[in-house]
């Protein structure tokens, strides 16, 4: 069986998957975090855009990793049981690194009585489990279901379009390679190897994006001059797109987010972010020890239990080589689509006043006590056109709430004294 990071890398490659990330990153954009923006925007509240981009990153991996929308970023910014399980038992087993080693022993003994943190791990684990193997057994039987349908000639439409998350494609790559091979017929990937891949992908792809993001949108309060040039920057490639496009397609194609092809033109937009996590990166230790003695391509010597350092500097690269991060292109997909759609937007984050941030000890740099702000909303003519058409291309019309929530703001913007308008700056967004 291949291994599952050459399989995994084999299909981040793909132009589907490519496409399917930015959809669902598009969707999950224009669907729900600008018009929650707009949600919190009229109601004058405060938000944590720290917990706001831990939804935003949940909904988008899970969606990407086996097919789920769990909807964390609905406008009730619902507490969903899966998501708080896994964010429980990972702060949990990052906790048994941080207990001395005797301890540990303890621990497990207590946890046969069913008392103590190993007890409430284990059982998160269960819930965790359970979980995933309903995805997988369901996601298997509409495999199943849908090759049944084409063998038959009778494929109906709700087959159609297939499966695209990473989840499907594995198991469609596992019975294409030991349909190639019957040597292979009996190393089928079990449940249980499926649910590892769903998980570690869910570990990796879920905080690290969020995580920098707010520390990116922090670091851009403090530094009007870059959100400037990255505006500009945007708008150019949306004023490219507008010239370059006939006039009976601009009002469906304008607001259609942005193109993976358009994304690989934010430059600047780019260099912000890679700077932001060379200052604060998301993943700030990367603990690995060697388990077995053995030898560097050099002739080095290295012993079981040993950990090999090395000396870092400015100059040095990084995220390179055949170890380099699977979803990182993913990552850099998924952040500059959402701060070039929130620099297009007329909404702003206005942080609230408050001491430097504190780091959070965490398998991922996270803010202490999170980034809390309000909502402004700048001049941008046309924009709730433009979110209301993006809404109903995506599948997801505007309904009574959403219609009510633009009808509020165009009659706060018909009168000068409604509330917070004093701390709103003249720009025009284009």
């Amino acid at each position: 069986m291949e291994s599952q990071r050459k399989v995994a890398s084999y299909e981040f490659s793909t132009k589907a998957v490519r496409d399917f990330i930015i959809e669902l990153v598009q969707r999950e954009t224009h669907n729900r975090f600008l018009p929650l923006l707009a949600k919190v925007h009229s109601e004058g509240s405060v938000v944590d855009i720290q917990d706001l981009l831990l939804r935003f990153g949940f909904d988008n991996i899970c969606l990407l990793g086996f097919g789920v929308d769990m909807g964390c970023l609905e406008s009730s910014l619902p507490e969903i049981e899966f998501a708080h399980t896994f964010d429980e038992a990972t702060r949990l087993t990052l906790k048994r690194f941080l207990w001395p080693i005797y301890v540990l022993p303890f621990l497990d003994f207590l946890a046969r009585f069913g008392i103590g943190t190993n007890s409430k791990l284990r059982n998160m684990v269960k819930v965790v489990d359970r979980f995933a193997q309903s995805v997988i057994e369901k996601r298997r039987q509409e495999l199943k279901l849908r090759t049944a349908h084409e063998e038959s000639g009778e494929l109906a439409s709700k087959f159609s379009r297939g499966y695209s998350d990473l989840l499907s494609r594995f198991i469609q790559h596992d019975e294409e390679t030991r349909g190639r091979n019957s040597v292979n017929a009996a190393a089928a990937m079990s449940d249980k190897y499926l649910r590892d891949i769903m998980l570690n992908f869910v570990l990796a792809g879920r905080d690290t994006s969020s995580v920098a993001l707010t520390w990116f949108f922090w670091l851009l309060d403090q530094h009007p001059e870059v959100e400037k040039k990255m505006v500009e920057e945007v708008r150019s490639i949306r004023k490219a797109r507008k010239a370059s496009l006939q006039e009976h397609e601009l009002s469906q194609k304008v607001v259609e987010g942005f193109t993976y092809e358009e994304l690989r033109e934010m430059h600047y937009v780019q260099a912000a972010i890679t700077e932001l996590m060379r200052l604060y990166p998301p993943v700030p230790a990367d603990t690995k020890t060697a388990i077995t003695d053995d030898y560097l391509p050099d002739g080095t010597f290295v012993q079981s239990g040993d950990r090999v350092s090395r000396i870092l500097s400015s100059t040095r690269f990084f995220q390179a080589g055949p170890r380099i991060c699977l979803g990182k292109e993913m990552a850099y997909t998924q952040m500059k689509y959402l701060v070039a759609s929130i620099l297009s937007s007329p909404y702003r984050f206005q942080l609230l006043p408050q001491p430097s941030p504190k780091f959070e000890i965490s398998l991922t740099l996270k803010m202490k006590g999170g980034l809390m702000s309000t909502v402004r909303k700048d001049s941008c003519p046309g924009f709730d056109k433009v979110l209301r058409t993006s809404m109903r291309l995506n599948g997801e019309m505007a309904g009574p709430e959403e219609l009510g929530l633009i009808a509020s703001l165009k009659q706060k913007r018909a009168h000068p004294s409604w509330p917070g308008q004093e701390t709103v700056e003249s720009v025009t967004m284009g």
